[in-house]
């Protein structure tokens, strides 16, 4: 009685692989840094699909390539920002080119995710609805401040990603000098400007003493093949039946 159970389970069990089923496997982008400085994975927020697609639209154009990472905050909060500039093609050019943006995005906060510690948000002006290509990376738990207040017309940031691997990487880049060029470059955005120990002031940086991005990329999503989830079903239930008897 039990091997005809037992067999009529596995059987119901192998069917129930082989029967297409609607699972979302979670988008994770990867950021590869320049210098052999290693990468991080972001795994997106479907909670808040305009920023997570309005991210994908730039990486899958290839527009966070050759980006640096233009501010690192260590203050009273802790953030490392990236997505606004780019190198320039000439290295021998003294300046950086900002991002070629799409529209902005509309405000998705206060949807599941906080501003903790790894966690990715989008940056904006004081329009809640004005992100377009810059973002930030929490290097603590920044929720107190970065959160939606859930007030009347108070508006915190979104989170669309968190860092799933490679957090050591994000870490050392943070852990990099912070240099104050907001005379030199005419714009308050360069008030922590991080940049490799290689540069000690005094001239404009050379392109490999910038904390740059130099791919990024959506990894394809890994979802075990039916077939071979029937196949080990079918061995473990053997397997089962084998002892049984």
């Amino acid at each position: 009685m039990f091997i005809r159970i037992a067999s009529l389970v596995c059987v119901l069990a192998v069917a129930a692989i082989l029967v297409p089923a609607q699972v979302d496997a979670a988008t994770i982008v990867r950021f590869t840094v320049a210098g052999g400085a290693g990468s991080f994975d972001i795994e997106l927020n479907d909670n808040t699909p305009k920023h997570r697609d309005n991210f994908i639209r730039y990486i899958e154009a290839g527009l966070y390539n050759n980006t640096i990472f233009h501010r690192s905050v260590d203050d009273q909060f802790k953030v490392l920002q990236g997505g606004g500039f780019t190198l320039p093609a000439d290295p021998n050019t003294s300046f950086l080119d900002p991002v070629v943006t799409y529209d902005p995005v509309a405000y998705e906060g206060n949807l599941g995710w906080s501003n903790t510690i790894k966690m990715v948000g989008a940056a904006r002006t004081s329009d809640p609805n004005s992100a377009t290509s810059q973002w930030y990376i929490n290097m603590a738990d920044n929720s107190s401040m970065f959160d939606d207040p859930g007030q009347s017309g108070m508006y915190g940031y979104t989170v669309f990603g968190r860092i799933v691997s490679g957090w050591d990487v994000a870490v050392t880049l943070f852990a990099a000098k912070k240099w104050d060029w907001t005379r030199v470059l005419g714009d308050p955005t360069f008030n922590w400007l991080p940049l490799w120990s290689s540069y000690d002031g005094g001239r404009w940086p050379m392109q490999d003493e910038f904390l740059t991005i130099q791919t990024g990329e959506v990894l394809p999503a890994h979802m075990p093949e039916p077939a071979t989830m029937a196949m080990l079903a079918l061995g473990l239930c053997g397997m089962a039946l084998r002892r049984r008897k």
